[in-house]
């Protein structure tokens, strides 16, 4: 039995140390305390992921089990939820306490925390630049512009998609979906809608599967690539920027995938299937500039003020799509935290935008560029461990 109790210090400074609730201000540090609750374990109790979907759950006092694993409130793992899935289940010794966190005022909250900053984003475009901005925006909602798909990793998709195999398990389709960033943010735009939205986010292609089944999401993801694909670009260079795109967010997601696993198995716990999709999805914004640019590049002067603007656009136009689908707020935040490597880092708990943005700078490595994993937090965490180029090999090899 539960039984709500006044903890020792106060909520507020509780939080400031939990990870992600340390990512709001400190104004919505305070909204959110107000209506987090407090409770102390009579006896030994279990804690079901599926009953407790609705909070984010930390441990503050005393001790828990989780998968074989004994979590004290003093160590680093209490800082980050004790429950990640639906599927988890913890352990409570008696005279422990736990504290709740509503997460959909969570949610709700950085979504608009999120929303306050692209307006201060907004603030260091130009006025060219914001008038793109404004105008991608506006076609995107109105419907006058439909995300296109480049046709080469359409058919490839279909054809695996068109395999009975295909359906065989949830890492499977999200093996093959992950090809096309388009269709992920499609499919998972469809997952979150209200026909099929509940109070637990979906993190992945494989949670995904688990909501609305392996065959509905096949059948959605025929339907998109069947329809909507880039007409031919005449334009070379834009085409070949395109199919750029493409194959680093393959790339970045193989690596990121790989090095989310690399970390579970040091107790260091991103789920790796989240972290590959966004991955996938951290530099969607790109789609509609380019598209944009296919259908009138008159809107740029040259090639050097359209890269000049995908540097500058990509991240609130990806984390404004990402926010119309709906997604949970790691997601929508990704394209504009994934770069900011110099940021600060309280905690041994690490997220999505951790992995993705070292993945980022281990594959710039591979690539011949001269850059330092100590520039990201989870890099200079790596080092301390005792990366090397034969973890490297050995990451990219599984």
């Amino acid at each position: 039995m539960l039984t709500p109790v006044q903890t020792q210090h106060a909520v507020s400074q509780i939080a400031r140390r939990l990870e992600p609730i340390a990512e709001l201000n400190e104004r919505n540090i305070a909204l959110l305390c107000h209506s987090a609750r407090a409770h102390r374990s009579d006896a030994e109790l279990e804690l079901l992921g599926q009953d407790e979907y609705r909070w984010v759950v930390y441990l503050v006092e005393g001790s828990a089990e989780l998968a074989g694993e004994t979590i004290q409130s003093t160590h680093q793992r209490a800082y980050q939820p004790l429950l990640h899935h639906t599927k988890d289940i913890a352990l409570l010794r008696r005279g422990a306490v736990i504290l709740r966190f509503d997460r959909q005022q969570y949610q709700a909250l950085m979504s608009k925390q999120i929303r306050d900053a692209m307006v201060v984003h907004e603030a260091h475009l130009e006025q060219r630049e914001l008038k793109i901005f404004a105008q991608l925006r506006s076609a995107l909602s109105e419907r006058r512009m439909v995300m296109p798909a480049l046709p080469t990793v359409v058919r490839k998709v279909r054809s695996a998609l068109e395999k009975d195999a295909c359906g065989a398990s949830a890492e499977h389709f999200a093996a093959v979906v992950k090809h096309d960033p388009v269709l992920s943010w499609r499919l998972m735009q469809v997952v979150n809608s209200a026909a099929y939205r509940n109070n637990r986010p979906v993190l992945s292609m494989v949670q995904a599967t688990e909501r609305v089944g392996i065959q509905t999401l096949r059948k959605l993801a025929l339907e998109f690539v069947g329809r909507d694909m880039l007409s031919d670009v005449a334009h070379p260079w834009i085409r070949g920027q395109l199919a750029q795109y493409y194959a680093d967010t393959a790339r970045l997601g193989r690596i990121s995938y790989a090095l989310a696993q690399w970390l579970a198995q040091r107790q260091l716990a991103v789920d790796a299937h989240s972290a590959q999709l966004g991955a996938v999805l951290y530099a969607i914004g790109t789609v509609p500039i380019v598209h944009m640019a296919s259908e009138s590049m008159h809107a740029f002067v040259d090639e050097a003020q359209l890269l000049s603007t995908l540097s500058k656009l990509r991240a609130p136009i990806g984390s404004w799509l990402l926010a119309q689908a709906e997604l949970d707020a790691e997601l929508v935040d990704l394209p504009l935290v994934v770069e900011q490597w110099q940021r600060t880092h309280t905690t041994e708990s690490w997220g999505i935008a951790d992995v993705v943005s070292t993945a980022t700078m281990l594959d710039a490595q591979q690539r011949g560029a001269k850059v330092s994993l100590s520039h990201t937090p989870l890099g200079e965490k790596l080092l301390q461990m005792g990366w090397n180029a034969d973890a490297m090999r050995q990451l990219l090899a599984a």
